[in-house]
């Protein structure tokens, strides 16, 4: 068993260290919300690496492939921690992503029958998606809160793929290194999956509700 050996334990060490590091000083330290801009599975994932015996997260929250949730036992469980980290970190990417200006959150009216309410309920994901179904209209990525008035004509843009593919290419385009890339994707992948599973069976005749879609931002009409 790894954590035997003196090398697990420095290994899990840097590990946390690492998220620490992103927590304590990088982007979640400067985001309103702290680590409430983590979506699942990642904020759970957060959660479990800081804990004083660091775990993993189980395959069914949709992060990597791996045994069941419990102790960081091998070298193949410190590299999906370290997998996870890397993932995490790659949020900060994704707000460059998306022209983000975090001194315009402080503007934002958000919905109050919406389910991003406060600042405190934003997260990645809403605010990539925001940006991404905006730049199907204008061009540009944009995270400006959505008009809810105006949901319902625009219920093309909600297409799980099209959206997914707008997302991608912005990634490939705007990220340089394959690493970043690679971890900005993996931070995405179940946030794509969970997208599609929630809006798969919606139409254009028949859009979601606005009031119930957590990935998108309103703005109080």
């Amino acid at each position: 068993m790894l954590f035997r050996s003196h090398f697990g334990h420095e290994a899990v060490g840097r590990v946390r260290q690492g998220l620490q590091r992103v927590i304590r000083s990088g982007y979640i330290a400067r985001w309103p919300g702290g680590v409430n801009v983590l979506d699942e599975p990642w904020y759970a994932t957060a959660e479990h690496l800081l804990e004083e015996t660091p775990r993993l997260v189980a395959p069914d929250a949709r992060l990597l492939k791996g045994p069941s949730e419990g102790l960081i036992k091998t070298l193949a469980d410190v590299k999906r921690a370290k997998q996870a980290v890397d993932a995490i970190a790659a949020g900060g990417y994704l707000m460059d992503l998306c022209g983000m200006n975090q001194s315009d959150v402080w503007r934002w009216r958000l919905w109050q029958e919406g389910q991003i309410r406060e600042v405190e309920d934003v997260t990645l994901g809403s605010l990539v998606w925001t940006a991404a179904f905006r730049s199907l209209e204008s061009g540009d990525w944009l995270v400006l809160p959505l008009d809810p008035k105006q949901w319902a004509a625009r219920a093309k843009d909600l297409d799980p793929k099209t959206l997914e593919v707008v997302i991608r290419t912005r990634v490939e385009v705007k990220t340089s290194r394959d690493s970043q890339k690679k971890a900005v994707l993996a931070y995405l992948e179940p946030l794509f999956q969970t997208y599609a599973e929630e809006m798969g069976s919606f139409s254009v005749e028949s859009p979601p509700d606005p009031k119930l879609t957590g990935y998108f931002l309103f703005s109080d009409p």
